[in-house]
């Protein structure tokens, strides 16, 4: 299984049919910061062809280096850097799932909790000496995700 949605990034992972309408998964993820890890379970509505889904996962992207999104946001060298970030979530998603026996198709959108944290440097100048000082920002909060990808059955 090959996808790639919000946010839970880039992922290929193997997953498991017991029965042709369950399929549970895990794999390894990309988030364009950092690895990750997600896993989930996913159910059909029919056997047929085209069936709609309903899935959950969770995934953990660990703490990576997220400098170039300052810069990619034109951050000049006086504010904040955004060093680096982490975060879990877990979601609920509805879907497509187009295909055979053998390949399939999917298509998801849905909602997400996401629980993390970012950390930035600040230059600090006291009595004329400049130094780097790092801040902490927890996030918690519901956003809307979704993904598409390819499921190859061997």
């Amino acid at each position: 299984m090959v996808d790639a949605g919000a946010p839970s990034g880039m992922t290929g992972a193997l997953a498991y049919r017991p029965t042709p309408r369950l399929r549970l998964h895990a794999g390894v993820s990309h988030n364009l910061v950092g690895p990750g890890l997600r896993g989930g379970v996913a159910v059909r509505a029919t056997t047929g062809r085209v069936s709609p889904t309903l899935s959950l996962e969770v995934g953990r992207f660990s703490e990576a280096n997220a400098e170039w999104l300052a810069g990619a946001f034109d951050a000049s060298t006086d504010t904040a850097t955004l060093r680096s970030m982490a975060y879990d979530y877990a979601g609920g998603h509805a879907g497509l799932e187009i295909g055979g026996r053998d390949a399939a198709f999917f298509v998801e959108v849905g909602a997400t909790a996401i629980n993390g944290t970012l950390y930035f440097d600040e230059m600090s100048e006291q009595s004329g000496v400049q130094r780097s000082v790092r801040t902490k920002s927890d996030l918690d909060f519901w956003t809307l995700s979704g993904r598409a990808g390819v499921l190859v059955w061997f």
